[in-house]
């Protein structure tokens, strides 16, 4: 399960560090001030592409926003396949049927027809959820990480 207060704790301190203010983290993603208010005072879950977002500006993995991980590896990790892309790949490495997965991950088999058909990407949950199954990050599920 999301820990909402390991992310907006990662996010409060790295935004300390870099001296990043809410208002410039707001304009780099591409959101208002107040959802980033919101992500700090632990009243909102990030969207998935939001989430990439903040990584990618401050050269981080997702993995480290999320409190998954203690390091902070300075790198600019690839950008996102489409998640459909990623999704098919994901399957076929770890020899999963969609079935198969939907029972073990607990999603629901028509969410993952949505993603095999590139209507929608999954959400941080579900991201967790694969990641955890897949014994892997939540990069390497997005397709930004090794």
């Amino acid at each position: 399960m999301f820990n909402m207060a390991n992310f907006s704790e990662r996010l409060g301190d790295i935004m300390f560090d870099k001296d990043t203010s809410t208002a410039v983290l707001s304009k780099a993603v591409g959101v208002s001030k107040s959802t980033i208010y919101r992500y700090l005072r632990e009243q909102r879950v990030p969207e998935t592409e939001i989430l990439v977002r903040i990584a990618d500006y401050f050269h981080c993995t997702t993995d480290f926003l999320l409190g998954l991980e203690e390091n902070n590896y300075a790198g600019t990790p690839r950008p996102c396949p489409p998640f459909s892309q990623r999704f098919a790949f994901l399957l076929k490495k770890f020899r999963y049927t969609k079935y198969r997965l939907s029972v073990e991950a607990k999603i629901p088999e028509s969410v993952l027809y949505t993603w095999q058909k590139g209507e929608c990407s999954p959400e941080l949950e579900s991201l967790l959820k694969l990641a955890r199954l897949f014994d892997c990050s939540v990069d390497y599920v997005l397709g930004r990480g090794d």
